[in-house]
């Protein structure tokens, strides 16, 4: 092969290789994105835990119960429009409210903090006909009004896009969920119920989460609701499109993700040689023909 030939060889593998190192920097730049995710550095909330409760934060998917939400009191873990818990801290103070189905700890959970709660009861939630029947003694927030809001310290298993159902009563509201402190979903409850006892589940929308591990779940309400619970489905995507990039003189070949590819591309380091047979050149280092790089 002439000098000119392999001069443009030279600098065909020296452009692949910058390939390579765009992809592989790509790629670290997400690992640390990765590493800096997740709960405020700066939030002093706790994720609840007592001598019943003792797992620690609930893991997504899965159920995230209303009343369950962090320690750290008014303006931190919660808001709420008054100091008093209208439920465990007043109405189940009453002995007519305390039902034998339950217990002390159900009656007054938390009966100290703003957030107004109270339990799933015989007489005035399961004696009639409810869209989805709650269990007997399930925890959950009332007396909800506008502008009030709860924290939740999650432990996201699998990142994703998930579908949020909801264990609720009465009014079709708009509901929404910040993530780490950024908005993250606008909700509705589709379903009108009766009262603030007749009881649904229901679909109120979808979320993302873009990385696993401890993440911040705020949780912003209005008037005109109970709610139980929520439990967050993940919902399957297609699996990730990913490019080969191959030298066809030495069978080495560079798999990456679309995104990968196109910032390559978009950093103008993926030339035009990859798209055509290189002249050939005898040196023995590019004989390699079976060595795969994938990246993924």
């Amino acid at each position: 092969m002439s000098l000119l030939e392999h001069s443009e060889w030279c600098c065909f593998r020296r452009k692949g290789r910058l390939a390579i190192v765009a992809a592989l920097s790509w790629m670290c730049l997400c690992t640390t994105f990765v590493g800096r995710a997740g709960v405020p550095a700066d939030y002093q909330g706790k994720p609840f835990a007592d001598a019943v409760h003792k797992a620690g934060p609930p893991n997504i998917p899965g159920i995230v119960q209303a009343a369950l939400y962090d320690l750290g009191g008014e303006g931190v873990a919660y808001h709420d429009t008054d100091a008093t818990n209208n439920g465990s801290g007043k109405l189940n103070l009453e002995p007519g409210h305390q039902k034998p189905h339950a217990s002390a700890y159900i009656w007054h959970f938390r009966k100290d903090e703003g957030v107004d709660i109270s339990f799933v009861k015989d007489g005035a939630d399961l004696n009639h006909t409810n869209l989805v029947s709650p269990h007997l003694n399930q925890l959950y927030v009332g007396w909800t009004e506008n502008g009030e809001w709860c924290n939740y310290t999650v432990n996201v298993t699998r990142s994703g896009t998930y579908r949020i159902k909801a264990l609720y009563a009465y009014q079709t509201n708009i509901v929404t969920f910040d993530l780490n402190g950024k908005a993250a979903a606008t909700c509705r409850l589709p379903v009108l119920t009766s009262s603030y006892h007749h009881w649904t589940i229901a679909n109120i929308g979808s979320i993302h989460f873009p990385e696993a591990g401890p993440q911040l779940l705020s949780f912003h309400y209005g008037k005109g609701n109970n709610f139980a619970y929520f439990e967050f489905e993940l919902v399957e995507s297609p699996p990730t499109r990913a490019a080969e990039v191959p030298n066809p003189r030495n069978g080495l070949t560079l798999t990456v993700s679309d995104r990968a590819l196109t910032e390559v591309r978009g950093w103008g380091l993926m030339p035009a040689p990859f798209d055509r047979e290189p002249p050939a050149l005898n040196v023995t280092m590019l004989e390699t023909r079976t060595t795969t790089t994938q990246m993924r």
